[in-house]
C-alpha cells in the first residue's frame, strides 16, 4: 500500500507525549552536556599531543586542530589507516591553503583512550 506523507497515529502520539512531558528536552540537555564533556576531554589530549585547538568545547560535533609544526595531515592519516585509526585530514574538507596542517576529529568517536593512545603513537609521543 502506498503512503502519501501520512504518519501513523502511534508515532504522532509518542511525539506529542515526548514534547509535552519534557522528556525530549531532558534528553536534549543530557546529550548536549555529554557532548560538552567529551569535547573538553578530546581537546585536552589534543593540546597535550602538541596540537592547537581553536574551537571552544561544546561548539559542535567536530574539533578542528592544527597539527604540530612539520606534520602533514594526509601523511598522518595514511599512517593512521595502517594502524586501524581513521583520521580526517583538512584537505578532504577544505580548500584553504593551509588545510594540510589540520585534522578534523569527531568528538563522540574520539573520546576514547584507544583513539588517544593510537594518535599519540602516530606522533611518536
Amino acid at each position: 500500500m502506498a503512503c502519501g506523507g501520512v504518519t501513523s497515529e502511534l508515532a504522532e502520539q509518542i511525539t506529542c507525549t515526548m514534547l509535552s512531558n519534557g522528556s525530549y528536552a531532558k534528553h536534549t540537555r543530557r546529550t548536549v552536556d555529554r557532548l560538552y564533556e567529551s569535547s573538553s576531554r578530546v581537546t585536552r589530549w589534543l593540546v597535550e599531543a602538541g596540537c592547537s585547538v581553536s574551537s571552544i568545547a561544546g561548539e559542535g560535533l567536530f574539533i578542528w586542530t592544527r597539527l604540530p609544526e612539520g606534520l602533514h595531515a594526509e601523511t598522518l592519516a595514511g599512517k593512521g589507516l595502517e594502524h586501524d585509526l581513521v583520521l580526517a585530514p583538512g584537505t578532504l574538507l577544505s580548500k584553504a591553503a593551509d588545510a594540510s596542517s589540520f585534522l578534523r576529529f569527531n568528538v563522540a568517536h574520539s573520546d576514547s583512550l584507544q583513539v588517544r593512545e593510537q594518535f599519540f603513537r602516530l606522533l611518536d609521543r
